[in-house]
């Protein structure tokens, strides 16, 4: 069965750190598919992220990688493009180059250059690289629209996509068959074709899924029930972690993997199994030795592909301003306006770099980053 892939292409989501045997050590509870997955140990109680064992601390490894690596990290694509998968061979000079001239976008095309003059950036500047960039069509998860959470989910692809067949030495990549539903996959490229969450035998272990419209809706609708349940969030590792609580309906697992589950995507072909620590206690069995199979989208599956899209909050603002007046003669004069602002990278004390944390200067405390009007205009009377 495929375990874990090696990557052939830079990562565009931090989610494809599922991969990254970042348990390699051993510590218990010998968690798998790590990082952004949300399934609490049966080891822990729910309404910790350790617990004392026999043999040592058993830790809670995705709720501890998901807090450390979403809304602290992102991946901004701009990377050397080496591999099969990549279509082409450019340094990361050349990456950069294309990207702040325009002649090519970087691999996750909503990332944009925020500024007019292309920077001199480097591998050594990752870490400041974020004030030359805006993001694009970020999706904010608290929501609780079931038509947007349904076109979010919707928006990968139904097209052929590459497989490279994981039973064989071959490097050749297939085609697999096109289909009208959306594709989810922990692999790319894929290592099998599509298969039913029932398929049996080898398939279920070396295929991918597709969800249909109705499984989309479906899903959208359980999302925002958890959105509402459990929001609104103030990060993103909050929305993708499992809440600490005494309880299963939050306690389980995060905001998607319990949409997954109550959606029914998914289908048990494995042994009973503990689900939480209350059911290890009492002998009682809710989950499955299923749980994780190629067939068996997780939450993770779907972070794939949404995580570089996903915020809490916005950086673009729409203000209105309304304002009447009224004349000698008592006539009253009324007047709209709108202006979009958006936040900037500079603080509004720009004594302080882009990239300062900290000390700030007094006003940067209390105002923080500056705010740009890009745009105003008077509105009429049918407009409002």
């Amino acid at each position: 069965a495929a375990y874990h892939q090696i990557p052939l292409a830079p990562a565009t989501s931090l989610a494809q750190f599922s991969h990254a045997p970042i348990n390699a050590g051993g510590q218990a509870p010998l968690t798998s598919q790590i990082v952004g997955n949300s399934f609490n140990s049966p080891l822990i109680p729910l309404v910790n992220k350790s617990n004392a064992g026999s043999l040592g601390t058993h830790l809670d490894h995705s709720y501890m990688a998901n807090n450390t690596l979403f809304d602290g990290y992102f991946l901004s694509t701009a990377a050397a493009e080496t591999g099969p998968l990549t279509g082409s061979s450019r340094g990361l000079a050349t990456v950069l180059s294309d990207f702040f001239d325009g002649t090519q976008p970087l691999r996750n095309s909503n990332v944009e250059s925020a500024t007019s003059v292309a920077p001199t950036v480097t591998a050594a500047d990752y870490e400041t690289f974020a004030q030359h960039l805006f993001y694009k069509g970020a999706f904010n998860v608290n929501s609780t629209s079931e038509e947007a959470w349904a076109l979010f989910l919707a928006s990968g692809t139904n097209e052929s996509l590459p497989i490279l067949d994981m039973l064989s030495a071959s490097t050749t990549l297939a085609n697999a068959a096109i289909s009208s539903d959306f594709a989810v996959s922990r692999f790319a490229p894929l290592i099998g074709d599509e298969e039913d969450a029932t398929s049996d035998g080898q398939n279920r272990w070396e295929g991918h899924r597709r969800l249909t419209p109705d499984q989309i809706m479906t899903l959208a609708g359980n999302v925002v029930v958890e959105v509402k349940n459990r929001g609104p969030f103030q990060s993103v590792a909050e929305f993708v972690n499992r809440q600490l609580v005494n309880g299963t309906a939050t306690g389980n697992s995060g905001a998607l993997q319990t949409a997954i589950e109550n959606s029914a995507l998914n289908a048990d072909f494995g042994q009973d199994a503990p689900k939480n620590n209350s059911e290890l206690t009492a002998g009682s069995e809710t989950g499955n030795t299923s749980d994780g199979a190629a067939t068996q989208i997780t939450q993770a599956d779907l972070l794939n592909r949404l995580a570089p899209s996903l915020t809490v909050r916005g950086d673009t603002f729409r203000i209105r301003a309304y304002g009447e007046t009224e004349s000698i003669l008592g006539q009253t004069t009324k007047a709209w306006c709108e202006a979009v602002v958006q936040r900037q990278h500079d603080f509004v004390d720009d004594t302080d770099i882009p990239t300062t944390i900290a000390p700030l200067s007094t006003t940067n405390q209390a105002f923080g980053r500056r705010f740009k009007i890009v745009s105003f205009r008077w509105l009429s009377a049918d407009e409002v």
